[in-house]
């Protein structure tokens, strides 16, 4: 007389095959609940790099005014130029272009 039968894996009854093709309401409704929370989280990272943007876009404008400014009182000096100017007009050529050779040079 033989004993009972081996089983193997493949003769193991789960629950999963009995749903069939029944879809869980359970799980729609988790779905749509971390749907929902995905869609706010990234709706503020939108609203967060947005105000940086705009931060950003600000400080721009704050620097073009303050460069606007600085070269205005410059020129109400009488137009004196500053050293860096002098010596980028005296490494320029006739038509104004920097000569490549004098553009950078390192001194020991």
């Amino acid at each position: 007389m033989r004993g009972k039968p081996y089983r193997g894996l493949q003769d193991l009854r789960t629950n999963g095959s009995a749903a069939g093709g029944r879809s869980d309401p359970q799980r729609r409704f988790l779905r749509l609940a971390i749907l929902g929370l995905q869609k706010i989280r990234r709706q503020r990272e939108r609203e967060t790099a947005m105000g940086r943007l705009r931060e950003i876009e600000q400080r721009l404008q704050d620097i073009e005014q303050e460069e606007a400014g600085l070269i205005g009182a410059v020129e109400a000096e009488g137009g004196r130029r500053s050293p860096a100017q002098r010596s980028a007009s005296k490494r320029a050529s006739a038509d104004g272009t920097p000569k490549p050779e004098a553009a950078f040079t390192v001194r020991y």
